[in-house]
């Protein structure tokens, strides 16, 4: 989710006003947010004006790009060569599960997930040099995000987070649109992929 106007302004003037190099934020549907840096860091804020509550440490690659699930679970980071997917909520032993927006713990965290492409998929398709988009999740009413899409070049990558979510690993599929993709993300309420290139504007399904 897109922060709201005024949320955005509030986080550019505590931007200009430290020197974490914030570049980038997102929030959930509760107002909850999430702000990535040039150092690769996340930091997470229960609301606008308040002190972090946890600061979950990237692989230093800047961040470029974020993107949260409506329900605050998970966090998408976009650097330039990969995607960091970061749960947001903890298990404890009891099985009490708490938001890291709302509860700070620096101890116990959830593993970060990379996605990126395979060495095998980048000889297969021909790609030598990868700059990914904006990570986004599908969206809409009482959807449950279960895709993830960003592109690099003419190709446009779909990752499969339902699978994920149920135990399975994070394949992909990757399409080739005719020139080079300037945006893409999931039509609202849909599982189709709107993709503009620098020469036309088409919908994609996933196979």
């Amino acid at each position: 989710m897109w922060a709201a106007c005024g949320d955005h302004l509030a986080y550019c003037r505590y931007a200009k006003s430290t020197k974490a190099n914030l570049s980038t934020l997102a929030t959930t549907g509760t107002g909850h947010l999430a702000v990535g840096s040039e150092t690769g860091e996340i930091r997470l804020y229960c609301e606008v004006g308040q002190r972090r509550k946890n600061l979950l440490p990237g692989l230093g690659a800047p961040i470029r790009a974020m993107d949260v699930t409506e329900d605050g679970k998970w966090v998408l980071a976009t650097c330039d060569t990969f995607l960091l997917l970061v749960p947001a909520t903890v298990e404890k032993a009891n099985g009490k599960i708490f938001s890291q927006f709302e509860v700070s713990n620096a101890r116990e965290r959830g593993k970060p997930v990379k996605l990126l492409l395979s060495p095998e998929d980048l000889a297969k398709y021909g790609i030598t040099k990868v700059r990914l988009t904006s990570a986004r999740f599908n969206t809409g009413v009482d959807i449950q995000e279960s895709w993830i899409v960003s592109s690099t070049g003419p190709y446009v990558i779909t990752w499969n987070l339902g699978k994920f979510k149920r135990g399975g690993g994070l394949t992909y599929e990757i399409k080739k649109a005719s020139s080079s993709i300037v945006a893409e993300q999931f039509r609202f309420g849909h599982d189709e992929v709107v993709i503009a290139t620098d020469r036309n504007v088409f919908k994609a399904r996933r196979r």
